[in-house]
């Protein structure tokens, strides 16, 4: 008997409802692909440390690629003094375009959790080497995602 082939679509192939799903992602409709297969391009960084660092992590990452904080406040210390988490999403398949300004430095350890498609956080991560210490503190692994907690110090 026979083994049955593995078989490919290309998006001529698929189905019309396929096609204008394939078609949003490409113009930025819909969940944006990084371009090698389906995989995810967001990832969503979570950091922790002080404020003026976070802004720091989030222009350097802004400059790299496309992001959901572009025009948005720099992150502010939470009146309460307590702990305080900034996030972003940071769209991997769009290039920002430009570079960061200057060489941007922390006060101290800033902990980044970095979590999305595997070759979408591997992106960032290389972002973040070039400009940061970066030490891996942990990381987890799915089907198509990944989570990677990071410990970034000043160069």
């Amino acid at each position: 008997m026979r083994a049955p082939r593995p078989t490919t679509r290309s998006p001529r192939s698929l189905p019309d409802e396929a096609k204008r799903d394939d078609t949003r992602q490409r113009e930025g409709k819909g969940t944006a692909v990084s371009g090698t297969g389906d995989a995810p391009a967001q990832v969503s960084v979570e950091l922790s440390g002080g404020a003026d660092d976070a802004g720091s992590v989030f222009a350097l990452l802004g400059a790299a690629f496309a992001s959901d904080r572009a025009d948005g406040p720099a992150p502010r210390a939470a009146e309460s003094g307590g702990p305080t988490v900034w996030s972003g999403v940071f769209d991997t398949a769009r290039p920002a375009g430009g570079g960061p300004s200057g060489s941007p430095s922390l006060s101290g350890p800033v902990t980044a959790s970095v979590q999305g498609g595997y070759v979408a956080v591997d992106r960032v991560v290389t972002v973040l080497s070039a400009a940061f210490t970066v030490t891996e503190e942990g990381s987890a692994s799915g089907d198509q995602e990944k989570d990677v907690n990071l410990r970034l110090e000043g160069a």
